[in-house]
């Protein structure tokens, strides 16, 4: 089985690790199938601050990598502070492109989690989750920070490392794999001779489609210069972005508000010129 592994690349936006660019590559020659690279959240410093200096850290993402945020400090609810973390990290590296649970992952403390990050530990975002008792944490999660290496449950002394922090999962090596980034999930450039002909009048466009016919929908909206449409983004992919975006532009043309793209919808967009 090829493991996986996680490895700290910094503490807020002053001190990278030490070891992380000589264990990073021996990682990728060891064939390690899922790679974490969290980084640590300091409260005293800027969230997006952050997020700049880590990317920057990082450099490029290699195929099994995931970016993770570990927050575990400050008082008060801190969704805010992991979001801007997030969208600056996800924007960097494509993932925002991608489903909320293919995008980077957040660490925390089970209590802490539960007082200041509940939403998030609760949406489809993966989450790892640290408790060091012998009962498994109620709150949602992929993966389970058991041990420290000094306390908690399933302490294993792993050769040429002894005891030292170590979690478990439920999902078997290739699903979790299959949650990092990957090449093959890069998205496509959309095609820049775009026309209204690859959007069939019969085709109804909505949530969670992909395709050619996306990217031609998007692109009318972003060039039609409406306020709250025309800062979409062009990825092929259907997501709630572009469904906000359907349903200002409806709203705009007085047409049914429900942020499906159908033959009004297109009729309304082809009204404005070519794509």
């Amino acid at each position: 089985m090829t493991p996986a592994i996680i490895l700290r690349v910094g503490y807020g936006h002053d001190h990278k690790d030490l070891l992380i660019d000589r264990y990073r590559p021996q990682a990728v020659v060891q064939g390690f199938q899922w790679t974490g690279l969290y980084h640590y959240l300091r409260a005293d410093q800027d969230a997006t601050a952050q997020a700049e200096v880590f990317c920057g850290w990082v450099g490029k993402l290699n195929a099994g990598d995931i970016p993770i945020l570990d927050l575990e400090e400050g008082s008060g609810n801190q969704v805010g502070r992991a979001n801007a973390w997030f969208n600056y990290v996800d924007a960097h590296f494509g993932l925002d492109k991608l489903g909320l649970n293919e995008r980077s992952w957040l660490y925390s403390g089970a209590s802490y989690a539960t007082a200041y990050l509940e939403s998030i530990f609760n949406s489809t975002r993966h989450t790892w989750v640290a408790a060091y008792g012998a009962v498994e944490p109620s709150n949602p999660h992929t993966l389970w920070q058991s041990t420290n290496g000094a306390v908690g449950t399933n302490r294993v002394s792993w050769p040429g490392a002894g005891y030292c922090d170590t979690s478990i999962t439920r999902y078997t090596i290739d699903q979790l794999a299959a949650t990092a980034w990957h090449p093959s999930k890069v998205i496509p450039a959309p095609p820049t001779d775009l026309t209204w002909a690859m959007w069939p009048p019969t085709v109804i466009l909505k949530l969670n489609m992909k395709g050619v016919d996306v990217a031609v929908l998007q692109t009318a909206l972003r060039n039609s210069g409406l306020v709250g449409v025309r800062g979409i983004a062009v990825d092929h992919a259907f997501g709630t972005q572009t469904q906000t975006a359907v349903r200002n532009f409806q709203e705009l043309k007085g047409l049914t508000i429900d942020g499906i793209a159908g033959p009004r919808t297109r009729a309304a967009l082809v009204a404005l010129g070519d794509v």
